[in-house]
C-alpha cells in the first residue's frame, strides 16, 4: 500500500480537477502536463497524513477497513455514481486511456 488513510473521505484527482476540492482539502495542483493522479485524504484523523502524487498509468484500490459507525459507506465517482461499499471491499480505479479536449 502507498498510503494509509484514517479520514473522511479520499479524493482521486487529475490534473484538470486539482484546483477544485482536492486544492480546498490540502491536495497540490498539478499541472495538465502531468500525467499523474492525486490521492488526498479528505478530514484526516491524522497530522501526519499528507496528499500522494502517483503515475496516472497506475490501478488505484481503495479498500475499505472499518465500517462506520452507521454501517453505511459509500463510494462517489464524479457525484454521477454511488456504489455501497462493505467492510473489507476492494474498488480499483483506473484512468481511462483516451483524452478529453476541454
Amino acid at each position: 500500500a502507498v498510503a494509509v488513510y484514517d479520514a473522511d473521505g479520499l479524493i482521486l484527482s487529475t490534473p484538470t480537477g486539482s484546483t477544485a476540492y482536492n486544492l480546498a482539502a490540502g491536495g497540490p495542483v498539478i499541472s495538465p502536463s502531468v500525467d499523474a493522479i492525486a490521492l488526498t485524504p479528505i478530514c484526516p484523523h491524522s497530522l501526519s497524513a499528507k496528499p500522494v502524487v502517483i503515475s496516472a498509468h497506475e490501478e488505484v484500490c481503495i479498500e475499505l477497513i472499518e465500517q462506520n459507525h452507521h454501517g453505511n459507506n459509500f463510494l462517489l465517482l464524479h457525484t454521477t455514481f454511488v456504489v455501497s461499499t462493505m467492510q473489507n471491499s476492494k474498488q480499483c480505479i483506473l484512468m481511462s486511456p483516451t483524452n478529453v479536449l476541454l
